[in-house]
């Protein structure tokens, strides 16, 4: 059981080599949204993939040289490395789309007023797939400062609705309501 373990140890350790590679090929941060959704939709599927083989082949029972066969103990392989750079390009997936679905319900003017295409910047030098004790200060340093650039966007967009909702849906409500007494 223990090569087995190595061994999904090391393909999941390729996968996630495969995958940073491919992300290496596009700018996360800068490139616009839909020229990086497939590198990262292709990262999660194929992790995600990845995760689910290796617990159901660990569910198998396992030919022995001798003829007989091994019952795997415990619970099911699961590579905790693997599943951090998963969890990780599924943050940067979330980030990457909200900013983008933002982007839509702003004026190019307000957009350029709140520095929308600025709130990456905490992000330049920082690998999003390089997942370790190492390099989580950096990360989350990262991710505050993002938060604290998507306030006034969140902000402004939160006007916009309540702006919405005040100036054209509650009139029209209130017609069609006061229409049928």
């Amino acid at each position: 059981q223990r090569r087995v373990e190595h061994l999904m140890r090391l393909v999941g350790s390729s996968l996630v080599g495969h995958v940073q590679t491919k992300l290496r090929r596009v700018r996360v941060w800068t490139d616009p949204f839909k020229a990086v959704e497939g590198a990262l939709r292709f990262g999660h599927r194929c992790l995600a993939k990845w995760q689910k083989t290796a617990a159901e082949l660990s569910a198998i029972n396992w030919a022995e040289p001798g003829g007989g066969a091994q019952v795997w103990r415990g619970p099911p392989y699961a590579d905790a490395a693997l599943g951090r750079a998963r969890a990780r390009l599924d943050e940067v997936f979330k980030m990457r789309e909200t900013q983008a679905e933002l982007a839509k319900l702003l004026t190019p003017e307000e957009a350029r007023a709140l520095t929308l295409s600025e709130v990456f910047g905490p992000f330049a030098g920082v690998d999003p797939l390089q997942v370790s004790d190492y390099t989580a200060p950096l990360w989350d340093a990262a991710c505050s400062d993002y938060d604290q650039r998507m306030r006034p966007v969140e902000e402004r967009l939160s006007e916009k609705l309540r702006e919405h909702l005040l100036d054209r849906l509650l009139p029209s409500l209130l017609k069609a309501v006061n229409a049928k007494t």
